[in-house]
């Protein structure tokens, strides 16, 4: 359960980034929620 809920709040994380100028940053974020679970 904590590593699920970890997971989530990183993909929060790299959409507000996204959103802000940080596009590169989805890739590696995509990454890790998948290597999280």
């Amino acid at each position: 359960m904590n590593r699920a809920y970890g997971a989530y709040t990183y993909q929060v994380e790299c959409d507000d980034m996204i959103f802000g100028q940080n596009i590169m940053l989805r890739e590696p974020c995509m990454l890790i929620l998948v290597e999280m679970p």
